[in-house]
């Protein structure tokens, strides 16, 4: 078995990602399993041009407050930062 070897891509903000990845983000749980779709419908759509398509779901957004709020912000500001995301849907 042979191994892609994979070089790393500068962005546009000078950092470098080892991975070319499309990523979905969602702000609120309820939309987890659309995200979930989208995911699979774009990562066969996209096969061969990009390393991956992935949704990011999780169970919180609606009705959070205080840390809670603060936490999932954080959160989704990293991963939306994360060099390895090549481009994004949030």
């Amino acid at each position: 078995m042979r191994l892609r070897q994979r070089r790393a891509q500068a962005r546009a903000d000078g950092r470098v990602g080892t991975r070319n990845e499309i990523w979905i983000l969602v702000t609120v749980g309820c939309v987890a399993n659309t995200a979930r779709r989208l995911a699979e419908l774009a990562a066969r759509d996209a096969a061969g041009r990009v390393d991956g398509v992935h949704a990011f779901p999780h169970p919180f957004g609606c009705s959070q407050l205080g840390d809670d709020l603060s936490a999932t912000r954080r959160m989704l500001a990293s991963l939306a930062r994360h060099p390895n995301a090549g481009g994004l849907l949030i």
